[in-house]
């Protein structure tokens, strides 16, 4: 979080019949955890780097910007760059409209004597006509901030802004020919509904911004609540902005899955919050069929990829281990069967033997489709994960299609865990499979996402230490050879707490790594697990304690448990390891894929 600035903070900057709002206020209000999540959602949402702010010095001085001071289009993608333009008094922000959208939208804008209750009214009915149009998936309601609504057609594939615009247009001929309904400039008594801001470089107040001329929240409404709602149930003080986590009844496990959630920010992007996030919105959905206890299903939910953190080898069986910490607050015949459906959530893994596992197995296939608002994320993901792995950007075309194709075959004939997720996701599964029949289209339609995701790939490391290929490269088979050890402490935010071996070889300069769980060492009667990771360097193994920033892989403090010294390599192969520190002897060896045991041997 930004530092808050003592000056001036407690001085008003949005001043209106419905109340007054500090810096302070403005600060905290864009500060809330759901807000700023839901805020940063919608504008990535949009495909464009841009958005429109507005930042309130006094109630009468309030600035448009387009561009920082350095001449550069606003990018509010990042936490950080959220919380820095909040320091400075942002009030009101705006995702900007790129080339295509799968978005259509209707301004409702009344005028000053236009009643409140005829405002809702249209918006009611503008929202019923969006809802019978045929390519609309979904239709959704947002204030405005101001004295009028937002109403959204979200469609199932993305078009040209343009082409969108004219779709609305065209919808709304009907009611526009109403006399007190225009789609120009409206008279005092008309309601304008206004289609302009659907266009390239266009823009819409974000879901949950703030007005910066009434300090009113523009949040969502769902159409049955329209008649009822006021202006005063847009106060900061009155909306409530509904976490993914707030049907969990248990207060205590609710705590323990907010902080679990939050270890997500720091994984890959393929496996961060956003996915988590879709895994729990599948999960429910499925529920709604099976009616299984809602903690268990959202517990198991938002903890099946917490063993991420220590490679994806044996995740989900390390996973199980490491969710028990989370799930204190549960009888031992709940944590048990959240444990079996972490475990057994892999598509791999077989056929789970839990209703539990099954729903929470389908959901995690089947997540990527629970983007709304981003038809497109399904074939994003395929792109990212392929970077994340390496794979050079020329072989993700061929390699997408050829696993996305097959895959969506075996699914539609009845590769799912559960009938009921076939039944309710067939349709999203048919038409991502036609959106791949043609390879060349195919192409066209991935490479803009290629070329973006892989504009970070020239730089020289995924994370400190790491090189950008995360390879895990095999031990050598040596005897009787003089390496370097250090183990360093590591106080991981997603991980928690353990140690890092590392092992280096001054022959390559390469550091074998692994991750010990209990950060401790081993004593002659008991086995500690150690999970190989991908291999670091030299100079990181030997020098580095710091900390590794937010928003990186590993983020968190590094200090010494050991500072390097000489070992002595007594027999070494790809699967086993034998080294003498001083009087102690310890091995290292293979137990299944990256898990490894470590112990130390008698003398």
């Amino acid at each position: 979080m930004a530092k808050k600035d003592p000056r001036r903070w407690d001085k008003v900057i949005i001043k209106s019949p419905y109340g007054s709002l500090t810096k302070r206020d403005v600060f905290d209000y864009y500060q809330r955890p759901e807000v700023k999540r839901r805020i940063l959602q919608a504008v990535r949402s949009t495909g464009t780097n841009e958005t429109i702010i507005r930042q309130n010095f006094s109630p009468e001085q309030v600035v448009l910007r387009r561009k920082d001071s350095h001449g550069n289009f606003i990018n509010l993608r990042k936490a950080k760059d959220f919380d820095n333009w909040t320091e400075v008094r942002m009030s009101e922000i705006h995702p900007v409209f790129g080339k295509k959208t799968n978005l259509l939208l209707a301004d409702i804008d009344p005028g000053e004597k236009v009643p409140w209750r005829k405002t809702k009214s249209i918006t009611e009915t503008i929202a019923k006509i969006m809802s019978d149009s045929e390519d609309v998936k979904n239709v959704q309601v947002q204030f405005s901030g101001d004295r009028g609504f937002y109403v959204k057609g979200i469609l199932g594939k993305k078009i040209d802004v343009d082409q969108a615009r004219k779709k609305v247009k065209n919808l709304l001929k009907s009611i526009a020919q109403r006399p007190d309904v225009t789609l120009a400039k409206a008279k005092v008594d008309q309601i304008r509904i206004d289609t302009t801001p659907l266009k390239f470089r266009g823009s819409v107040k974000a879901p949950y911004s703030l007005s910066s001329r009434t300090g009113l929240v523009a949040a969502p409404v769902k159409l049955e609540d329209l008649p009822k709602v006021r202006h005063s149930d847009f106060r900061i003080n009155k909306v409530k902005v509904s976490s993914l986590l707030s049907d969990v009844r248990n207060p205590a496990l609710r705590s323990e899955l907010e902080r679990a959630l939050a270890t997500y920010d720091n994984t890959d992007k393929a496996h961060g919050r956003r996915h988590v996030e879709n895994v729990i919105r599948a999960a429910n959905k499925l529920n709604e069929r099976f009616k299984l206890p809602r903690d268990r299903v959202i517990a198991a939910a938002v903890l099946h990829d917490i063993g991420l953190s220590y490679g994806r080898e044996q995740h989900a069986e390390v996973g199980e281990e490491l969710a028990q910490q989370y799930l204190k607050s549960l009888p031992p015949q709940s944590r048990s069967a959240v444990g079996h459906a972490i475990r057994e959530h892999r598509y791999s893994s077989g056929n789970p033997r839990s209703t539990l596992a099954r729903v929470i197995n389908d959901a995690d296939t089947l997540s990527d489709f629970m983007e709304e608002n981003d038809p497109d994320y399904l074939f994003r993901r395929l792109v990212e994960f392929r970077k994340n792995k390496g794979m050079p950007s020329e072989e993700v075309y061929e390699d997408a299609r050829n696993y996305i194709r097959p895959w969506i075959r075996k699914a539609l004939q009845g590769g799912l865990r559960t009938e009921e997720a076939l039944e309710e996701f067939r349709p999203k599964l048919e038409e991502a499979y036609r959106r791949t029949a043609d390879a060349g289209r195919f192409r066209k339609f991935l490479q803009p996402m290629v070329e973006r995701e892989y504009k970070t790939a020239s730089k020289k490391e995924f994370a400190p230490g790491i090189p950008i290929s995360r390879k895990i490269d095999p031990i050598p088979t040596i005897k009787n050879k003089a390496w370097k050890l250090s183990i360093q402490k590591h106080k991981a935010h997603v991980a928690g707490k353990h140690y890092d071996l590392r092992l280096i070889d001054p022959s390559t300069g390469k550091a074998h790594s692994f991750a010990i769980p209990k950060a401790r060492l081993p004593s002659t009667k008991k086995i500690l697990l150690a999970i190989q990771q991908p291999t670091h360097t030299a100079d990181y193994a030997l020098n580095f304690q710091g900390k590794i920033p937010e928003g990186t892989y590993g983020a968190g403090e590094v200090t010494w448990a050991k500072k390097p010294r000489d070992v002595k390599i007594l027999k070494a192969s790809p699967d086993k390891l034998v080294f003498e520190e001083g009087k102690n002897r310890f091995a290292l060896f293979r137990m299944k894929g990256n898990n490894w045991g470590f112990k130390k041997m008698q003398e």
